[in-house]
């Protein structure tokens, strides 16, 4: 879901933040399932694609993505509380390493629009990433990145 344009009549906040704080799209009904009245502020125009019903059924969704990282937190001690350390990385990319008893991952996060590449300096099998696509392990624990993607690998 992104930033709905806000015509000059229904603005609510002085600060701007109206675009970011339009009603939650919950289904394709009529103002998306939010409220049977008017809403304060405007729907998106593709609420009816882009909602969260629609969402919780596609495995691809942001939606999906989230449960499949919410359940391997919740699985994983080195995730939820295990000692931190960042990794050296290229200008634009944050990288660390979260480990405890003897499980270990690391998170590469390219916040440029160009790949990069993150390098956790051991063998790494990738768990998760923003691509739906993706999968593979390094040897050395290289990854390129796509712009704006972010992975997580269990690392040897």
């Amino acid at each position: 879901m992104t930033d709905v344009p806000i015509p000059p009549d229904r603005i609510v906040d002085v600060d701007g933040r109206d675009p970011e704080r339009t009603p939650m799209q919950w289904d394709a009904t009529a103002n998306a399932g939010f409220t049977t009245g008017r809403p304060w502020l405007p729907m998106a125009a593709d609420a009816e694609q882009v909602n969260v019903a629609a969402q919780r059924e596609d495995p691809r969704s942001m939606f999906s993505f989230y449960r499949r990282l919410i359940a391997l937190r919740q699985g994983s001690r080195a995730l939820r509380s295990g000692s931190y350390r960042t990794v050296a990385s290229r200008s634009g990319v944050f990288a660390y390493v979260r480990e405890a008893e003897g499980e270990s991952f690391g998170v590469g996060l390219n916040f440029t629009d160009v790949p990069r590449r993150v390098v956790f300096a051991r063998r790494a099998e990738l768990t998760l990433s923003t691509l739906d696509d993706r999968e593979g392990s390094a040897a050395r624990g290289e990854f390129d990145l796509a712009p704006n993607e972010a992975i997580l690998a269990r690392l040897g």
